[in-house]
């Protein structure tokens, strides 16, 4: 039996992760709800960044009640397991994890990225965007990781952009409640394991080291160039090759 859902899909609106807040600041009971658009004007990213729509993307977000007993700062990795699991059973494609809310191709070029709002101790609004079909981008183009796609063989239609944010939601629903560890999943999904970081809170505010995996609640732990480790909880990380 599936988990009851109030699923509302738009052709177009300006932002789910906006729709969703402005939902909730309405209601008095605690439900699973999912906002899908096929369309989406103003895409919500991390630190307030734009998140680009296009016609082979998928954007939406929807509620996550909060486990008592789980760190917040671990849901966007937990996210990023069942959505790179739930995206290999829909399209065959393997694919990695970047610390700490991000989906690459094995060629390094992001394809995917999970937004978590906490909204009240009950609550998180998570939005995910995925670049899920071909995709062209321009060469010219201002992304911090290199944009890429899933798969070079589909093209979503209409209902694709309604149905397959429904279908990983039940997953998400239907797998989230196990209280069996994801991080060494997340471990070994990492495309940066043992490789040359830098974490960032600013231009002038970064350490680099070698990325060593995560903490048990879920932060970075890097591994300086003096031996020194150290552990991040929040921070904007960038592969270095």
């Amino acid at each position: 039996m599936k988990t009851k859902i109030s699923h509302h899909h738009f052709e177009e609106i300006q932002s789910t992760q906006s729709f969703l807040k402005e939902k909730l600041a309405t209601k008095k009971t605690i439900e699973n709800i999912l906002i899908s658009a096929s369309q989406q004007s103003d895409g919500v990213g991390r630190f307030g960044n734009k998140w680009d729509n296009f016609g082979n993307s998928l954007a939406f977000s929807f509620t996550v009640r909060t486990p008592p007993d789980k760190s917040l700062s671990l849901l966007p990795l937990e996210l990023s397991t069942l959505l790179v699991k739930w995206l290999n059973i829909k399209t065959g494609v393997a694919l990695k994890v970047k610390w700490p809310n991000d989906i690459l191709t094995t060629k390094f070029q992001k394809c995917g990225g999970i937004l978590c709002h906490y909204i009240n101790p009950k609550m998180i609004i998570a939005g995910i965007g995925l670049n899920y079909g071909p995709i062209h981008f321009k060469s010219n183009h201002l992304y911090k990781t290199n944009p890429g796609f899933i798969s070079n063989n589909i093209q979503l239609s209409k209902d694709d952009k309604k149905n397959l944010p429904m279908s990983f939601y039940n997953f998400f629903l239907e797998n989230l409640p196990s209280n069996e560890s994801k991080l060494p999943l997340w471990e070994n999904l990492c495309i940066h394991m043992n490789q040359k970081v830098k974490i960032s809170h600013s231009d002038n505010n970064f350490k680099i080291g070698t990325f060593k995996g995560i903490g048990s609640n879920g932060e970075a732990i890097l591994e300086l160039e003096n031996k020194k480790v150290e552990k991040f909880i929040s921070g904007s990380l960038d592969i270095l090759k």
